[in-house]
């Protein structure tokens, strides 16, 4: 079950870093120039969508901020991240299927549409040249659709709807819907459908997916109306196929129009773009150091936030032991507990390369920070001594970790020589943890 922490752990840090990164594009959304970016908006969404499913956060935690603490094995964590799990895997599920279901009903759309004409079908392989576009792509007529889309993951279907096109409409749906294609926006559709299933518990699932849709779309109008050149001619055009247009939006695809209002909003905003040259250059280079700097410092922050919050759970279910640091080492060797304070070098020199069950300890450890040996197994009854020095002075907490949850431990000051009795068979650690504010070298020995 320790995996269910793991899986706890990542889920809730990489929500923490897609929201601050959509908070981050809400608030530049809200700068007026900020619409003239247009290229910036449409790749800054991908790059949201990325963080979502790229763990930084989780990989900063096991590298940087790993100090013993993080993704410790208690019960109760188990219990709780067990129980996440289950309803976390529930909920994916359900809104899986919810989409499954939609892909489903729209392939069986594509499948009731019939060929089109060839003359329609040797101008899109015209246009796709013109382009640079080379895969495969099939055109379909529908009749229950009222713009023109295209569809499709692997294989790309270009839909139209079941009405009479002039050559200058085609050539822009071709031209836009090719782009759509180049860009790979049904991909990243896909991919945020995905993300929605996955984060099914974060707000602002279906604003996200709109403002995707949108800059997508500016960004293919933008492509579009440079090969065209004209922009009048391009929405004109677009407005004429509107008028004649009936039955429904194709949900699952990029379609060239949707309605009245996001149509004129897509010819506001392409419009303030190609009168804003002056502003483009400042505004690209302050979004980007916007960006740069406040999402990895957020991403750092929630890294180090939920290390500590963690930490600071699990200090709670620690005990310390209250015991005398001179008692013996080597009782099961015999000797008593005088006889075991007084240890040469030679005798712990050669209790390594006798015995084999003396090792060392040489440490740098970080700031609140915990260093911890490999795993070793004991049987109750048996004892483990730990003897340490800082070569700075401070506080030092040294102990033992049974089974990777429970944790015994006593503290000093510079030095720690310490004996423990187990009392469960079981898997053990030793560790040692710098409570101080700045780095120590500890040097050493366990005996186990």
């Amino acid at each position: 079950m320790n995996w269910t922490i793991d899986l706890c752990s990542i889920l809730i840090l990489n929500s923490i870093q897609g929201m601050v990164f959509g908070l981050i594009l809400r608030i530049w959304y809200r700068i007026s120039k900020t619409e003239q970016c247009l290229w910036l908006n449409y790749q800054a969404l991908k790059w949201q969508a990325m963080s979502y499913l790229i763990p930084v956060a989780y990989i900063l935690n096991r590298t940087f901020f790993y100090n013993g603490y993080v993704f410790s094995r208690i019960w109760w964590s188990r219990r709780l991240a067990g129980i996440l799990c289950t309803v976390w895997g529930i909920g994916t599920l359900i809104f899986v299927g919810k989409y499954l279901k939609k892909c489903r009903s729209m392939w069986k759309i594509v499948c009731d549409g019939h060929a089109v004409s060839v003359d329609v079908e040797e101008y899109l392989l015209q246009i796709k040249q013109e382009i640079g576009y080379k895969k495969r792509i099939r055109l379909v007529q529908l009749t229950p659709i009222k713009s023109p889309c295209v569809y499709g993951t692997f294989h790309h279907y270009l839909l139209l709807p079941q009405q009479e096109f002039s050559k200058a409409q085609l050539n822009i749906i071709f031209t836009h819907e090719l782009t759509h294609l180049c860009q790979k926006d049904l991909w990243w559709k896909h991919v945020l459908h995905w993300i929605s299933c996955i984060f099914w518990f974060l707000p602002w699932k279906r604003q996200r997916m709109q403002r995707y849709e949108l800059w997508s779309e500016l960004a293919c109008d933008a492509r579009s109306i440079s090969r065209i050149q004209s922009e009048k001619e391009y929405f004109g055009q677009i407005l004429s196929m509107m008028e004649h247009a009936s039955g429904h939006l194709a949900g699952m695809g990029a379609c060239l129009q949707e309605d009245k209002l996001t149509l004129l909003e897509r010819m506001k905003r392409i419009s303030a773009w190609r009168k804003s040259e002056k502003w483009k250059s400042w505004v690209f280079v302050v979004m980007c150091l916007s960006l740069c700097v406040c999402f990895p410092v957020s991403v750092l922050a929630a890294a180090r936030g939920y290390q500590s919050a963690y930490t600071k759970v699990l200090r709670t279910t620690e005990r310390s032991t209250e015991k005398d640091y001179h008692k013996a080492a080597f009782q099961q060797k015999g000797k008593t507990e005088d006889e075991s304070e007084i240890v040469s070098d030679m005798e712990m020199q050669d209790s390594v390369f006798i015995e084999n069950n003396v090792y060392g300890i040489s440490w740098r450890i970080a700031s609140d920070a915990r260093n911890k040996t490999a795993v070793f197994y004991k049987e109750a009854g048996e004892l483990i001594r730990i003897q340490v020095d800082s070569l700075e002075y401070g506080q030092l907490e040294a102990g033992i970790i049974y089974e990777d949850f429970q944790v015994e431990y006593v503290t000093g000051k510079d030095s720690i020589d310490m004996t423990f009795q187990i009392e469960k068979t079981g898997n053990y650690r030793v560790y040692v943890t710098n409570p101080n504010a700045y780095t120590m070298n500890v040097v050493g020995f366990y005996v186990r």
